[in-house]
């Protein structure tokens, strides 16, 4: 919803600490960084003036590092990012924030040396039930992919609804592939 924003991996009000890589490449934003050593951390000292949910942009693949995450004083939490035979981009729920108040959230690469944490964004994300209402453009539409992971997920009720809603109207290029 409005007021959402996302905090990409490269924006200076993060601050890391131990060593970083970064990579470029098809990632939120156009990278992602990692970290392999136990001990390396972000944090992320905000303030939403709405009730919000805290996401974490990560990379779940094989032999990825455990994680602890601190938000505010609560307890904390442990997320195990390996992910057996997969490598998926994902956006990691943290919790449900109060509106009007200081949030500073960190996350520390908690596993193995050598085991890589990958860091691609947070997103403090308003919840919303109300879409904009976009003006139909019968010039204009995209090219959908119906071969990804991503897009198999999704119900084809609901790609068709969110192109329309988006105020796409023009001849659609839809790839069906055989995977």
């Amino acid at each position: 919803g409005r007021g959402s924003w996302r905090v990409e991996d490269d924006d200076s009000s993060l601050a890391f600490t131990g060593q970083w890589t970064q990579l470029i490449g098809n990632f939120s934003g156009g990278s992602i960084r990692y970290a392999t050593l136990p001990g390396a951390s972000v944090s992320y000292a905000y303030q939403s003036i709405r009730d919000h949910e805290l996401n974490l942009g990560t990379r779940r693949i094989p032999g990825a590092a455990q994680l602890s995450v601190q938000v505010d004083q609560n307890p904390v939490q442990t997320l195990t990012t390996a992910l057996a035979g997969e490598d998926l981009l994902v956006r990691w729920p943290l919790g449900s924030m109060s509106g009007n108040a200081q949030h500073t959230v960190t996350i520390t690469h908690a596993g193995e040396t050598g085991s890589p944490f990958y860091f691609d964004f947070l997103e403090i994300a308003i919840p919303t039930g109300d879409l904009p209402i976009i003006p139909p453009d019968i010039q204009a539409t995209l090219a959908t992919d119906w071969d990804t992971l991503h897009s198999q997920t999704l119900a084809p009720e609901r790609t068709a609804w969110l192109i329309q809603a988006l105020g796409f109207t023009g001849r659609c290029n839809h790839y069906a592939g055989a995977l």
